[in-house]
């Protein structure tokens, strides 16, 4: 309780943040894409099962009155589980059980008899379809395995492109712990595992291609040095249950949101004209370290672009070592769990903003904020028109 009266004393902040990426959602539309499918090693297995997943599209289903359906595959002894969770003793027999970028393309593209029957089944069977590489993707020591990585996602693109009925959701791998013995890697390796995750959400892969998607898991998870966030770190590099109660429920909200923008056939704003929200910490983007003792000072801006005047959720959240907190502006309570928005209304244009102004952090650790907006008042946080910022404060002992 000491924490959460700290959030509640620290009301200065102006207007708001969000935990999420942009999602890159399409333009065109289908018909009734309730069918959820993951096909994932055991990355994807933690997100489902630390975060909830189905929890959170069962909640959505009830809050909503909608239908959506999660299945999803792991490695193929494992194989398909149904919307309840439970095994059903089916496998789609992925070849080679491969989900590195090489393994997906065939699975995609190849003509090869084992390949065409697990597309078939994963086609004839699922709408919107979320596929991920493992972690050791992030062992991209040159530009020729880069290059080798983009000409296979372009391929699947390729298939992708031939069958608007579908929705496909590509996702970045996770970063590589930098401290994970049996993943030994380097600065190069991670920098170029950032170029790639970045290159899956751009223009210059998705645009034009109206039925693909990115979730930037990489970007949740990987911290400024590009390797996997400290306080997201296990033995090995495989995310902790920390990181899993994060994003498995973006993740999830994801899934629903593209569907639905999908199937509406909504408009993602231009990029280019789209708001441009920044959050600082002691005048600093992206991290600081302080210590336990010091000041701090969080500060964000907004340049509303074309669309100043527009409606939107406004956002504001921080993500502590004791939970995540919003700020309930317009309720007047200050700081409270959980996720809601902090604003309805208009945007317009401001300048360093202060947040938050303090004298000593009561605890050790990494606090995360957020600021940012999506222009769909609705009370959801809706990806394919959310643009945020965060800053990163790293909390040491004096």
């Amino acid at each position: 309780m000491k924490n959460v009266s700290w959030f509640q004393r620290c009301d200065k902040l102006v207007y708001g943040a969000a935990v999420l990426f942009v999602g890159m959602v399409p333009l065109a539309g289908a018909q009734g894409l309730n069918n959820l499918f993951f096909l994932h090693h055991s990355v994807g297995n933690n997100l489902i099962e630390q975060g909830n997943m189905r929890g959170a599209i069962q909640s959505y289903n009830t809050a909503h009155g909608t239908q959506f359906a999660f299945w999803d595959h792991g490695y193929n002894d494992q194989g398909l589980r149904n919307p309840s969770g439970t095994l059903l003793g089916t496998s789609y027999n992925i070849p080679g059980d491969n989900l590195y970028p090489d393994g997906l393309a065939m699975l995609w593209t190849s003509a090869d008899a084992d390949c065409l029957a697990a597309r078939n089944l994963i086609m004839n069977n699922h709408q919107v379809i979320a596929f991920k590489s493992c972690y050791p993707t992030c062992h991209i020591p040159d530009q020729d395995t880069l290059n080798g990585y983009k000409t296979c996602y372009q391929s699947m693109r390729g298939f992708f492109d031939q069958h608007p009925e579908k929705l496909f959701i590509v996702m970045s791998p996770p970063p590589i712990n930098g401290n994970d013995p049996g993943e030994p890697s380097n600065a190069t390796e991670a920098g170029n595992a950032r170029q790639f995750a970045n290159w899956l959400k751009s223009s210059e892969y998705l645009a034009g291609h109206t039925n693909v998607v990115c979730f930037d898991l990489f970007n949740y998870l990987a911290g400024t040095d590009n390797f996997l966030k400290t306080q997201y770190c296990s033995d090995d590099s495989h995310p902790n249950e920390a990181a899993n109660q994060v994003v498995g429920p973006i993740l999830a909200q994801f899934f629903i949101s593209s569907a639905l923008s999908y199937q509406a056939g909504t408009n993602s704003p231009t990029p280019t004209n789209a708001p441009v929200p920044l959050i600082q910490a002691n005048s600093t983007s992206g991290s600081i370290t302080i210590g336990l003792n010091d000041s701090l000072s969080v500060t964000a801006s907004l340049n509303p672009m074309d669309y100043a005047g527009t409606s939107a959720d406004w956002w504001a959240a921080v993500v502590t070592p004791f939970g995540m907190y919003y700020y309930d502006y317009m309720g007047g309570n200050g700081w409270q769990a959980g996720l809601r928005p902090t604003l309805q209304g208009p945007l317009f244009g401001f300048n360093a903003a202060e947040l938050l102004n303090l004298t000593g952090v009561p605890q050790a650790g990494t606090y995360t904020f957020y600021f940012g907006v999506d222009t769909l008042v609705d009370g959801e946080v809706t990806y394919d028109r959310l643009y945020f910022s965060s800053v990163e404060v790293i909390v040491t002992e004096n």
